[in-house]
């Protein structure tokens, strides 16, 4: 619950802190999978009308350019490594894009599907049912979720 607190006081901060750098990261210049500005793992990932994946931090609200086929974790970039589970039909253009080797997560977003999603931060808020389902199925997330504060850990 603190770690979620936590970064949820420094987002305002760490937004105006780094805004005036984000614009100087070409797309594509950084394929790490923890976030160029501040070093957090992503809270969030969107695909974007054009197919690419874009990574959020929670923490200083910056994004970056990712591989879809490539667990920002630990870099796991095999077909059978990688998991995409499916929430259902009423859920359409939401997934979870997991990993088996190191059995990371995070939620994603198709925006090519659900034009009208918000921020990544408000689709994540508003979809701890999918942070409850990967935790049930045994993955974990960088960052605390909504579910980790009401579960007090």
């Amino acid at each position: 619950a603190i770690g979620f607190l936590v970064s949820a006081c420094l987002r305002p901060i760490l937004e105006v802190y780094f805004g005036n750098v984000r614009s100087h990261l070409a797309d594509g210049a950084w394929d790490a999978g923890v976030c160029p500005f501040c070093g957090a793992p992503p809270g969030f990932s969107d695909v974007l009308e054009d197919g690419r994946r874009r990574l959020v931090c929670h923490l200083c609200g910056s994004g970056w350019i990712a591989s879809r086929t490539r667990c920002p974790y630990c870099g796991e970039d095999s077909a059978q490594g990688l998991v995409r589970l499916e929430p259902g039909e009423r859920e359409e253009g939401y997934s979870i894009a997991a990993c088996r080797s190191c059995r990371g997560y995070v939620k994603e977003l198709d925006r090519r599907v659900r034009w009208n999603g918000r921020s990544a931060l408000v689709e994540d808020w508003g979809s701890p049912h999918f942070d409850l389902a990967a935790k049930r199925a045994g993955y974990w997330r960088g960052i605390p979720s909504l579910i980790d504060v009401t579960a007090g850990r």
